[in-house]
């Protein structure tokens, strides 16, 4: 029986040709964790984690509206994270995100 993998949504795109750094490809690059990828891959580059952001949800205030006692603190925590690689002189980025409920 063949091994299932897992599947993980990716949202690519390809970098305008005058990039020609990964580095140079990110706004703020004093915020982020960078991770150097392993060789052997067949391209090079970096995964770059923001610190993870708390906030309410944007629909808390709403629904706090319609509820007659107050709602616990609730917060989403957003971790996100870019994936850049060269191949073949071009740069792509991955971007992947994900948040969890805490409460």
């Amino acid at each position: 029986m063949p091994r299932e993998l897992p599947l993980q949504r990716l949202h690519v795109r390809l970098l305008k040709s005058g990039i020609r750094r990964v580095d140079d490809a990110l706004e703020d690059r004093v915020s982020v964790n960078r991770y150097q990828l392993r060789s052997g891959l067949g391209f090079d580059g970096r995964l770059y984690i923001a610190p993870p952001s708390q906030s309410p949800p944007p629909w808390l205030e709403f629904v706090q509206t319609g509820i007659a006692e107050d709602l616990q603190e609730m917060l989403n925590r957003s971790n996100a994270a870019v994936l850049m690689i060269r191949r073949r002189g071009r740069i792509f980025a991955f971007n992947l995100r994900w948040s969890a409920i805490s409460v």
